[in-house]
């Protein structure tokens, strides 16, 4: 069967008719939403970018519980993430979005998702920094004797800042192992799936 050639849509072969089509077409509609309703965050994105003088510590309070030694990662707000033993330290950090490290205790290996509230984050960095980026502080999360509570706060100078918004979700994982060890054991958002969780700007 023969088809005139100009029944054809000229654009037919192409993704999309124009580079704003293209790039909607590329994204998911979560990101299409997102950027409806929040437009493009170019002051936000600034605010990603701004870096400080901080060390990350991990607290255990179990005097039997030993960091783990192979995952232990670190993702900033600015797209950066440092996997805590590859020898690549950051000095001056941006703020961070999210955090995942290891503890164990004798044989149970307990593994902590940390999800960290935008505003919040934000905030407590601007109040606790002012204008002086360069001024050291300690971003402290420390566990509970017990493995089942998580204090968070950040700790400029005499001052501590807790951030209270922050979602976790935590796993172990015994020798026996168990069906009950694919769902988090602690979590303060139930309902709350955490692919869904993230940055506006992000």
């Amino acid at each position: 069967m023969k088809i005139p050639l100009k029944q054809f849509d000229k654009e037919a072969a192409h993704f999309a008719k124009n580079t704003k089509e293209y790039c909607i077409n590329s994204m998911d509609s979560d990101v299409v939403a997102n950027l409806q309703t929040n437009g493009i965050p170019m002051k936000l994105w600034d605010t990603y970018r701004e870096r400080f003088n901080y060390d990350i510590r991990l607290e255990l309070e179990d005097p039997k519980a030993r960091l783990g030694t192979t995952r232990t990662i670190y993702n900033y707000a600015n797209g950066e993430f440092v996997y805590e033993y590859d020898g690549n330290p950051i000095d001056m950090k941006a703020r961070l979005s999210e955090l995942l490290f290891e503890w164990n205790v004798g044989e149970t290996k307990y593994e902590g998702w940390f999800y960290f509230d935008e505003h919040e984050v934000i905030e407590i960095f601007r109040k606790a920094f002012g204008e002086n980026h360069n001024q050291r502080g300690e971003f402290i999360v420390r566990v509970s004797k017990y493995n089942n509570k998580f204090e968070i706060f950040l700790r400029v100078g005499v001052k501590e800042y807790p951030l209270k918004k922050t979602k976790i979700y935590a796993f172990l994982t015994t020798p026996r192992g168990g069906e009950e060890e694919d769902e988090p054991y602690y979590s303060n958002n139930w309902n709350i799936n955490p692919d869904d969780i993230r940055f506006i700007g992000g």
